[in-house]
């Protein structure tokens, strides 16, 4: 059993490359040398389990399920694949776990930040309310 919860990634771009990647649903062909779990993240995670939550000439905001880890090495290939994009993939999960990540092209490398937290949930909430007052 895994950690759920939902990732959600906007994408900034030119409005030919955001169409592209909206209709192939942000798959692409996993080539000899990916990790081997990346078909296996596109048939679980992308595809029919994608949803476009608002498109916007210049940029995308996708929703899809988040399993236990950010797929950073995955969103990575996908700049290296359309290095005039931009990306911001932000998550949470049921457990508290959250975070961002946010990569794009700067000087002809990937510029990459990563931060995660853990946030309090409702039930951890609730119990440390004293009622009693």
């Amino acid at each position: 059993m895994g950690i759920d919860g939902t990732n959600t990634l906007m994408i900034r771009g030119p409005e030919e490359v955001l169409k592209r990647l909206e209709e192939s649903s942000l798959l692409f062909d996993v080539e000899e040398g990916h990790p081997e779990w990346f078909q296996a993240f596109q048939d679980n995670y992308l595809g029919d389990n994608l949803s476009t939550v608002c498109h916007h000439k210049y940029f995308i905001v996708f929703k899809y399920p988040f399993r236990n880890q950010v797929p950073k090495e995955y969103l990575r290939v996908l700049l290296e694949k359309n290095p005039q994009i931009w990306l911001k993939n932000e998550y949470d999960s049921d457990a508290g776990y959250a975070g961002v990540y946010i990569a794009h092209y700067y000087q002809g490398q990937i510029s990459e930040q990563y931060v995660e937290w853990v946030e309090p949930s409702w039930e951890e909430c609730s119990m440390e309310t004293d009622f009693s007052k």
